[in-house]
């Protein structure tokens, strides 16, 4: 199962809907988000050709 499919939850799934959720959590999600708490892996994914930045300027 991938991250982006949808998610139902039913009373008798909520079990496993949990224990996937968390997994995803825990080997996808937290590990992306601690990469990109340091500065210069934040700038260098910024700057990767495949991110859509677009920077605003007034």
């Amino acid at each position: 199962m991938t991250f982006r499919e949808r998610w139902a939850l039913r009373e008798d799934n909520r079990l496993a809907c949990g224990e996937a959720l968390a997994t995803v959590l825990h080997e996808e999600a937290v590990p992306q988000i601690v990469h990109l708490l340091d500065r210069g892996d934040l700038l260098q994914e910024c700057r990767h050709p495949a991110l859509p930045v677009v920077r605003l300027r007034r």
